[in-house]
């Protein structure tokens, strides 16, 4: 192969080309492994010596700086402390009525956990504190069951006031739920 790209550039070159001569090879036998290179054993090179303490160069003190980063707007606070509510236990398979108390006038909504927030019922709570909410469903066994507010509309009540308070819990994909109890078997 080399000799032809010779003769083939000094064809280029204008050169006449000669009598190219023959070589003859002989076939390697493929039975034979072919021999391993291995390199020989060597030592690690000595490792870098660390510098000391004096040739480390300190950080420039920063200058330019009149005061530190300002303090965040706003107070922080998420609104008072909300009221009460509780659920009349036990909770039983099969029950088709939800009672317990809480603030006289709010609206809420009884929930099923377990089925990520489904609304099961609404109702007001009366003027002496107790509600009583009908379902639309028989209760299962095993299912958390819960409240949560209801619509404020034509009310005078802020949603702000119902953020969080004793027992309140904020349960992602669901929102905040007032209080909680689960269904048992009779």
């Amino acid at each position: 192969m080399i000799v032809m790209l010779l003769v083939a550039l000094l064809a280029a070159c204008g050169a006449q080309p000669t009598a190219v001569p023959t070589v003859e090879t002989t076939p390697v036998p493929t039975s034979q492994p072919e021999p391993m290179l291995t390199a020989a054993p060597t030592t690690a090179p000595a490792a870098y010596p660390a510098p000391s303490q004096s040739e480390i160069p300190a950080y420039p003190e920063p200058s330019g700086v009149t005061e530190a980063y300002p303090p965040p707007s706003g107070t922080g606070e998420v609104g008072p402390e909300g009221p009460e509510f509780t659920i009349t236990t036990p909770l039983l398979v099969g029950d088709m009525l939800i009672e317990g108390t809480g603030p006289a006038g709010v609206p809420i909504r009884v929930i099923d956990i377990t089925f990520l927030g489904q609304t099961l019922g609404t109702g007001t709570i009366d003027q002496d504190g107790a509600f009583s909410v009908r379902l639309g469903v028989a209760l299962e066994a095993g299912h958390s069951i819960g409240i949560q507010l209801g619509d404020l509309a034509g009310t005078n009540l802020n949603a702000r006031d119902f953020v969080r308070g004793p027992g309140y819990q904020d349960i992602p994909q669901i929102g905040t739920i007032f209080v909680q109890a689960t269904v048992d078997r009779p």
